[in-house]
């Protein structure tokens, strides 16, 4: 693995450039990365960089492990945020979510995600459709929708409610 640190509940890469500089004596340098504060203690991050690419342009692929080094989540995905429900993992550019045990929770695959007020999730797909997940990660409205605005003074509606689905 290329980097083994605490899990602070959200792991995306950032733009990668070198980090680190020449000295004046032309000696290498590398700078620290700061870890932000412990969201979940129970996991440290794993990333590991795929060597088929050259070093400057290599993908960082992360994953998960338990306190005592039990891999829980492969190094693999391009990036992990922590939910309600247990984690959004991102994978070949879409979202997905998984339950706390790692368990992919139903079929969908989203572009981005945005955690609600009421706790609920929208969800966008690649031909911009809208959804909604529930607090459990469950899908609650299809991404079949052009726009999805407040509704229920902030609230998900439960029970019978009317959608219009025009484009």
């Amino acid at each position: 693995y290329s980097a083994i640190a605490p899990f602070n509940g959200s792991i995306q890469p950032v733009e990668r450039r070198d980090h680190g500089y020449f000295d004046d004596d032309l000696d290498y340098e590398k700078e620290d990365v700061k870890v932000e504060e412990i969201v979940n203690p129970d996991f440290w991050y794993i990333s590991k960089l795929d060597k088929s690419k050259t070093s400057w342009n290599a993908p960082i692929y992360f994953g998960l492990i338990s306190p005592s080094g039990k891999v829980l989540l492969d190094a693999k995905y391009e990036a992990i945020q922590q939910s309600t429900f247990g984690f959004f993992l991102k994978e070949g550019g879409q979202w997905k979510p998984f339950d706390k045990t790692f368990t992919p929770i139903g079929d969908g695959m989203y572009d981005s995600f945005e955690k609600r007020d009421d706790g609920y999730y929208t969800v966008k797909t690649r031909n911009s459709k809208i959804g909604v997940l529930s607090p459990a990660g469950h899908e609650k409205l299809a991404p079949i929708y052009h726009g999805i605005g407040d509704f229920n003074n902030g609230k998900f509606p439960e029970g019978i409610t009317v959608i219009s689905k025009q484009g």
